[in-house]
């Protein structure tokens, strides 16, 4: 089985893919973009495909590409968020498994939330969509969200308490032009939208011909406001009150949104009102939230992912019963290294991958980060009480600590 990886994004992304190719018995290639290529993965070099843009307008360059590698390819696999419309538009043009509808409405948040509307799922109500400041609506009832219209990783998302913080928002978005990690160009326009609150939880799910085989919930911790940077992550406890809930307003949104196989991770908060998506992305979640989901089941989401666009047979009962909660806690400081609660136990620590490219907007910004720790517990309440014990001795505040 010959599967081709989409733009892998850091060395961690890689080699989890490379082990799950070693769990289901796949050859791995990879394409990356020529700008960001990973190199200290020792993936041989007739194995690497390199294009000028993962952008899906480009699909005749990267089909001919494929082609020219003389390889029948089982899968086509995105192993990041940018990558997603080009693995779908590749994989339909390679006539291989894929989602039938257009999955550039899960880059654009407007076509999202268009679609989700449309569906009756609940989420924040969009307001304006912004090229310059003359789009700002006169009437504006702040507080509001302001975020990229096709942003990642959560980067450059504010909540704004007046319009000269949406001007400094709409500045900071209109500054990051293309990704340096898939050469995609970004819209540089501004969503602004209501402010969901409550606590805010991640399902990681695994679709096969619109069917939900797989899901797992975790909970953020999320720092303070105005920027709602993610320091840490825990998985949820089985009978925890929202599990079911979450888990099915996501599957109405993977329905709304015409996802049918592969990976889904949905961003979600809830409050005394009920679950509001935040949004919908079509691939693995980022933040080793991978770990964690294998810590407590026994199995990758990497592996059934490439089982599912494969359409191979892949086993989705978990195995590991003896561990029931597993999170991670984002260091911002040398000193939060080798600091955990005794009541939790380490499972590993190590540097947190490094974002090129980017300014840091506030004190828990992704590109501050500086290391991390995973470790287990005994229920989420423990695992949040650790997170935020862990980010408050690297100087951060941690808002949300309780699920």
């Amino acid at each position: 089985m010959n599967v081709l990886l989409i733009g892998c994004v850091s060395t961690y992304s890689v080699r989890r893919f490379q082990q799950a190719c070693n769990n289901v018995g796949a050859e791995a290639w990879y394409m990356f973009f020529n700008g960001h290529v990973i190199g200290d993965c020792n993936i041989p070099k007739n194995r690497i495909l390199t294009v000028e843009t993962l952008d899906p307008s480009r699909l005749t360059d990267l089909k001919a590409l494929v082609e020219r590698a003389g390889v029948v390819f089982d899968a086509v696999v995105p192993c990041g968020e940018l990558a997603v419309p080009a693995a779908r538009a590749l994989s339909a043009a390679l006539g291989l498994r894929h989602s039938e509808a257009d999955l550039s409405i899960l880059r654009d948040k407007k076509l999202m939330r268009e679609a989700l509307a449309a569906h009756g799922v609940p989420q924040p109500t969009v307001f304006a969509v912004c090229a310059t400041e003359a789009d700002f609506p006169e009437m504006l009832d702040f507080p509001v969200i302001a975020k990229p219209r096709d942003g990642t990783a959560s980067l450059f998302v504010r909540k704004c308490e007046n319009r000269e913080e949406l001007l400094t928002q709409l500045l900071a978005i209109g500054g990051y032009k293309v990704s340096s990690t898939s050469g995609v160009q970004f819209s540089m326009q501004m969503l602004i939208e209501s402010v969901a609150t409550g606590a805010e939880f991640s399902v990681e799910a695994i679709f096969e011909n619109g069917t939900l085989v797989f899901s797992h919930v975790h909970a953020k911790a999320l720092s303070r406001e105005p920027h709602y940077d993610e320091v840490g992550h825990c998985t949820l406890d089985a009978a925890h009150p929202y599990r079911a809930e979450l888990i099915e307003v996501t599957q109405c949104a993977v329905a709304a949104l015409g996802l049918r196989n592969g990976a889904v991770h949905c961003e979600i908060r809830m409050d005394e009102s009920g679950p509001k998506v935040i949004e919908v992305g079509g691939r693995i979640a980022g933040d080793m939230i991978s770990d964690l989901t294998e810590l407590v089941t026994g199995f990758s989401l990497e592996a059934a992912l490439i089982s599912v666009l494969a359409s191979a047979p892949f086993e989705y009962r978990p195995r590991r019963p003896d561990i029931r909660t597993a999170g991670i806690a984002f260091h911002y400081s040398p000193e939060a290294a080798g600091i955990c609660p005794a009541n939790v136990q380490t499972v590993r620590q190590g540097v947190s991958q490094a974002y090129s490219g980017l300014n840091a907007t506030s004190p828990c910004h992704v590109s501050r980060r500086q290391g991390y720790t995973i470790f287990t517990a005994s229920t989420t309440a423990e695992a949040m009480q650790a997170i935020g014990f862990i980010s408050q001795v690297a100087e951060t505040s941690v808002e949300h600590v309780s699920a």
